[in-house]
């Protein structure tokens, strides 16, 4: 799809740094990108690089990489601490998410019209409306003014509940029910039931 690695001729992965690379011209380029002690060729500056000698000389593989498009501007250390940040803010939201379908499942086991259903139907109504019922319990959090979600983290990734709109509760559970019972939702046996 990428064609040939500009610097060695390897099957490219992609653009890195600015340059069509391969895998492991690119991981050469960002170990020795910020280093200013690449070692000076032994053989005058004009060394071949390709797949089997791109190993050899360091020197005349970095001027290559460089010659090539690749640019040490491009690389920032700093997104390697966001890409974590997001990993972590990722498996944090995925736990959360499935302590939310946790509750919402318990929530269903005390509701009798619910559980009145056959289980295809039980099943059905909490794998589509899971998602819906979940944004919507969020909802509170949502700072309009702002338009960005307010979530606090304890230091062990989970969050803190404690946003408590009393006015908000009882509409909630409506809108929940609502969601909930919708008998448009795929996969129901019995709709006439739902509704």
């Amino acid at each position: 799809m990428f064609g040939d690695c500009g610097v060695c001729g390897d099957k490219a992965i992609g653009r890195n740094f600015g340059a069509i690379s391969c895998d492991s011209c690119k991981a050469f380029f960002r170990r020795n990108v910020l280093q200013n002690d690449i070692p000076v060729c032994r053989f005058d500056g004009n060394c071949i690089i390709n797949m089997k000698t791109r190993k050899r000389c360091t020197s005349c593989r970095m001027k290559k990489c460089i010659q090539m498009g690749m640019k040490s501007s491009v690389y920032n250390p700093t997104n390697v601490y966001e890409m974590k940040d997001l990993c972590e803010i990722n498996y944090s939201c995925n736990k959360m998410m499935d302590r939310d379908v946790e509750d919402l499942i318990s929530l269903t086991k005390n509701l009798m019209s619910f559980n009145s259903l056959c289980f295809n139907d039980q099943l059905a109504l909490i794998k589509y409306s899971s998602f819906e019922i979940i944004i919507l319990r969020h909802s509170i959090h949502y700072e309009i003014n702002t338009d960005y979600w307010t979530w606090v983290w304890k230091s062990d990734n989970s969050s803190i509940g404690g946003f408590k709109l009393s006015a908000f509760k009882y509409e909630k559970r409506g809108l929940t029910a609502i969601l909930l019972f919708n008998p448009n939702r795929p996969n129901l046996t019995h709709r006439d039931v739902v509704k």
